[in-house]
């Protein structure tokens, strides 16, 4: 529903990414959603990832990005939601790189760079 035009539009208006931003950094009960809401709403969208990017929601992207899985306690298998969780970050991680540019590129690639490269070091990790 959200990725509809006038519900894109609406949702902008109604200023959804910062309450999304909420919600993911007081790991509220819809923080799974609220992921994969931000994830459809950045897609192609180079306006809404500079808006992204303005709110200082690259804290709170990376903070939920460098969080490492939790495993079950009986499997010792990690959550379903968890990849879920972890292919939403990753795809918004990418609309920001595609679609922004000038500052608001530099601050995302800036993030990668910051505590002696471990943000690069996760992305290795998930890719492994």
């Amino acid at each position: 529903a959200v990725s509809l035009p006038a519900n894109h539009k609406k949702f902008d208006e109604l200023e959804g990414i910062q309450l999304m931003l909420i919600f993911i950094r007081r790991a509220m009960f819809c923080k799974r959603s609220a992921l994969k809401i931000i994830d459809y709403q950045l897609n192609n969208d180079p306006e809404m990832c500079s808006k992204f990017v303005n709110v200082l929601g690259l804290k709170t992207l990376f903070a939920a990005f460098m969080k490492k899985k939790t495993k079950k306690k009986k499997s010792k298998k990690y959550s379903q939601s968890d990849t879920e969780d972890e292919e939403h970050i990753i795809a918004t991680i990418a609309s920001l790189l595609l679609h922004t540019s000038g500052t608001d590129l530099q601050r995302v690639l800036h993030k990668f760079e910051e505590g002696d490269y471990v943000k690069v070091e996760r992305l290795v990790e998930l890719y492994e």
